[in-house]
């Protein structure tokens, strides 16, 4: 039989039993047609996203089975709002949540056997579309920017456009995040469209109208220092500023510039200095934005006299070792007139020829008891003022002129038939006070090499002798520049108690010289430059200074009691500018060998426990009228038998002391000392290696310290600085290593009244690296054993927490053990390992105090001082600025 036969007699068969049984007709029909139905399936179950809150109505598809078919949820549950109809498959309804609801559905048919089917199925609610905000947080023009579009609802992912205006130069729009990123070039106001739509069907694009404003950066000034000019010379400097809008106004806000420089508009300084000095002043600078910025800082600038040619105006006096003698009306045969650059040529009077000894400068060889200018010509200096004297011969050539008595009895020298001196005052021969010159022709007293002259070598020597008082006087000189020269003695005797003393007794006189240089604050507008000033049995410098005085270039090495004790006794202390830049004074307190054998010559050192003394530099504690500005920049102050730098003692109105970029470390007492009517000391690095002379330091001769005990004194303290009613001290980017019992001692000047809460301090961006007082550190007695207290107030009122004083951004490590860390009044503290090059401690001397290549807590760390633009190195500061001496 054929396929047909093989359904149909089965077909036939199951009728024929059918017919005998009750109800099996209808069964029949619905097995045949269920034998004949296709599988039952579900259709594609990708299901358009509802909208919450809206209307929605999908319909459920399936194929196969019977064409009828019932419809459930089999597993989970549609959203809230939500219903399956069971016999059309329709969800429908009004979605109240959002979210996505994951649920199993099922279709069965309606033959028997009955097919059931089911498939997962991811019902998605979402809600309206909407952007947040039409609102940015404004830029700034050259500083990163970044901010994301908010949105909310539809559904991710988004795709965001511009459909309108402009981003700032430098921004973009991404597409895909809605993030405006980037760094604008430009500043200002800028308007612009954006759209954003979902992958949804069923939200609408959402667009928002931004304004963005990007605003110029802040106004600053870049770097306050400008340079030094030189009298009588064109000057250019500018300042420059960064940030703001352009253009920019620059204009004085208060001091005055040096005479003969004008500051104009465009923040240049120009013109042609007529007046030597340090001259300080506010300069300002506002922007042309709106609002409009405005900045100020304040600049100092040092003008000096260069030592002209001998060409220059004025007449020149020239001195050298095959000159000849002085010509005068005294002695009528004198070889030379002292004005011509030439041997004396063997035979003749008053030749033009220059003279073979310096005294011939201020004295012709004849008889005197006046040492000053109205006993010209016998004594006082040849010439008028605005005159040059040029000293030929230098130190590498073995020149050395002596300035004083040629023996120890009598100024009269039979060798020469001449006069060296005052006769009976052997105390007084020295070189006289100078001529003054005047602000447009300075007199001058220069050594050969006075164009390049920092190598001691190059130097002209002028050696005191017999008893001196000083070698050269400069007391109520003005306009006076003095340059190259190396002043000293031939005698290692001292005055200051030193084992070898100095015989005072005329006719048995030690061939010595008591002080170096003499001052008084009569002399203005006077300026040292390349001066080595050695050996004195006294001090290298005695006396206060007047205004507009220059020092560049200065050492005071080894001088019996001080290196420059500017107390002369009377008194009284400078008046006006003062600036002391590129200096070295150390040893001071200690007698210099002669000859010198050693390295480091310096022995027979004494301090104030056998009647020493041993300052660097120190000064009378008393008003003056106009007060002392003085500034110490650029140097160093080590191994003085007291204190280092004590400027403690300008208390008069308007003084003030400034130390910057200085190195002190092995003094005996403290390293620097700061305060009176104003104070500031910045840029310095600071060792508090107050026992360094205890040890036997390389150089210096066996026993040089034998009679020194007094080390440490004033409480052990490092560093000593005084505030009062109505000052503010400044203490900012100093880098302090300390195994003193007392870092810092802040005590109050009661000058002006008791400290009260006017009395300020601004304490800033300050490494403090504590290290053991014990014996380790040098204290034979074992010290406290606890690290050094970084800050002692003495006051009973605490400036750091009054109202204007600022104490901030400051490193501390290695705290003695009840410091606390930010301290009372303290923010922005860091308590931390600076990291820091060399962080051992050195008995004598002092390691690389600079940053390690690795650290992080002092980069950028600091706080912006707009007045302390460069660091120990000379180098701008950026902003922010790093912690410490070094940027």
């Amino acid at each position: 039989m054929g396929p047909l036969s093989k359904l149909v007699l089965p077909c036939i068969s199951l009728y024929l039993v059918c017919t005998l049984l009750t109800g099996c007709g209808s069964s029949v029909s619905t097995i045949a047609a269920s034998a004949t139905a296709a599988p039952l399936k579900l259709e594609s179950l990708s299901l358009v996203p509802a909208l919450d809150g809206a209307p929605y109505q999908t319909a459920l598809k399936a194929s196969g089975g019977s064409s009828s078919y019932t419809w459930a949820i089999a597993a989970g549950s549609l959203p809230k709002g939500l219903n399956l109809t069971a016999s059309t498959g329709i969800i429908s309804g009004v979605p109240a949540t959002t979210g996505t609801s994951n649920l199993v559905v099922q279709v069965t048919d309606n033959v028997t056997p009955t097919q059931t089917a089911t498939a997962p199925l991811a019902m998605t609610v979402v809600s309206p579309l909407v952007l947040l905000t039409s609102s940015v947080p404004a830029g700034v023009q050259g500083t990163p920017y970044t901010f994301s579009l908010p949105v909310s609802g539809g559904l991710p992912a988004y795709q965001w456009s511009l459909v309108s205006g402009n981003l700032p130069t430098g921004l973009s729009l991404s597409s895909t995040t809605g993030m405006i990123a980037g760094t604008p070039t430009t500043s200002g106001t800028f308007g612009f469209a954006v759209t954003v739509d979902d992958s949804s069907t069923v939200t609408l694009p959402q667009t928002v109208q931004i304004s963005l404003v990007i605003a110029p950066p802040p106004l600053k000034i870049a770097g306050a220092a400008l340079p030094g000019g030189v009298v009588g010379s064109v000057y250019a400097g500018s300042m420059q500023a960064i940030g703001g809008s352009a253009p920019f106004h620059w204009y004085l806000s208060s001091g005055t510039t040096p005479p003969g420089l004008s500051f104009g508009a465009d923040g240049s300084l120009s013109g042609t200095p007529k007046t030597s000095g340090t001259f300080v002043f506010t300069a300002s600078v506002s922007d042309s934005g709106t609002p409009m910025q405005t900045q100020s800082t304040a600049v100092s600038v040092a003008v000096v006299v260069a030592p002209p040619s001998p060409a220059s105006s004025g007449s020149t006096w020239y001195v050298r070792t095959d000159g000849g003698t002085r010509y005068s009306i005294n002695v009528s045969n004198g070889q030379c007139d002292g004005q011509g650059d030439a041997a004396y040529p063997g035979t003749g009077v008053n030749q033009h020829c220059a003279f073979k000894d310096v005294r011939y400068l201020w004295q012709d060889g004849s008889y005197t008891t006046t040492g000053n200018q109205s006993s010209f010509p016998a004594y006082g200096w040849i010439g008028t003022g605005g005159d040059t004297y040029l000293i030929r011969g230098s130190m590498a050539g073995g020149v050395s002129y002596r300035v004083g008595w040629n023996n120890n009895a009598s100024a009269w020298d039979a060798a020469t038939s001449q006069y060296w001196g005052v006769q009976g005052d052997p105390y007084g021969s020295g070189a006289p006070a100078p001529l003054s010159g005047t602000a447009a022709q300075h007199t001058r007293i220069l050594g050969e090499n006075y164009a390049s002259c920092h190598v001691a070598s190059q130097k002209t020597q002028l050696h005191g002798g017999f008893g001196v008082s000083a070698v050269l006087t400069m007391s109520g000189s003005s306009y006076v520049d003095v340059a190259c020269l190396d002043i000293t003695d031939y005698s290692s005797c001292g005055k200051a108690n030193q084992s070898n003393g100095c015989n005072r007794e005329v006719g048995s006189l030690s061939d010595y010289a008591t002080n170096g240089i003499q001052w008084s604050n009569t002399a203005t507008h006077d300026t040292l430059t390349d001066m080595h000033v050695h050996g004195m049995a006294s001090s290298g410098m005695m006396g206060p200074t007047g205004d507009g005085t220059v020092m560049t270039y200065l050492d005071l090495l080894g001088n019996a009691s001080s290196g420059w004790n500017a107390d002369n006794g009377d008194g009284l202390t400078g008046t006006g500018s003062l600036l002391v830049q590129n200096f070295n004074i150390s040893w001071n307190g200690c007698a210099e060998q002669y000859p010198a054998t050693a390295a480091l010559p310096f022995a027979d050192c004494t301090d104030d426990s056998v009647g020493g003394y041993g300052d660097g530099f120190g000064t009378a504690t008393a008003t003056s009228n106009p007060g002392w500005v003085a500034r110490f920049d650029q140097g160093i102050a080590s191994y003085n038998t007291q204190d280092g730098l004590d400027a403690l003692h300008l208390t008069g109105a308007d003084s003030s002391m400034t130390i910057t970029r200085v190195l002190a470390y092995g003094n005996m007492g403290q390293q620097i000392k700061v305060g009176g009517a104003a104070g500031m000391a910045a840029n310095n690095l600071i060792v508090t290696n107050c026992n360094a002379l205890r040890q036997s330091i390389p150089g210096v001769p066996a026993g040089f310290n034998s009679r020194l005990s007094d080390f440490c004194r004033a409480a052990d303290a490092g560093i000593l600085m005084t505030v009062g009613a109505n000052t503010t001290l400044r203490f900012d980017f100093n880098t302090v290593y300390s195994a003193s019992a007392t870092g810092i001692d802040i005590e109050c000047d009661i000058s002006k009244g008791p400290c009260d809460a006017t009395s300020k301090i601004d304490f800033r961006n300050n490494i403090f690296l504590g290290f053991l007082n014990d014996s380790a550190a040098g204290y034979p007695a074992g010290g406290t054993g606890d690290y050094s207290n970084p800050i002692y107030i003495g006051s009973t009122v605490n400036p750091f927490v009054n109202v204007g004083s600022v104490y901030a951004n400051n490193v501390t490590f290695h705290a003695k053990s009840n410091w606390k860390c930010g301290a009372s009044g303290e923010t922005q503290a860091i308590c931390a390992d600076p990291g820091l090059v060399d962080e051992s401690w050195h008995l004598y001397g002092y390691g690389d105090m600079s940053d390690g290549l690795l650290t992080t807590v002092l980069q950028r760390a600091g706080a912006f001082v707009p007045d302390v633009t460069v660091d120990y190195t000379g180098k701008i500061r950026t902003d922010p600025p790093s912690i410490g001496a070094y940027d």
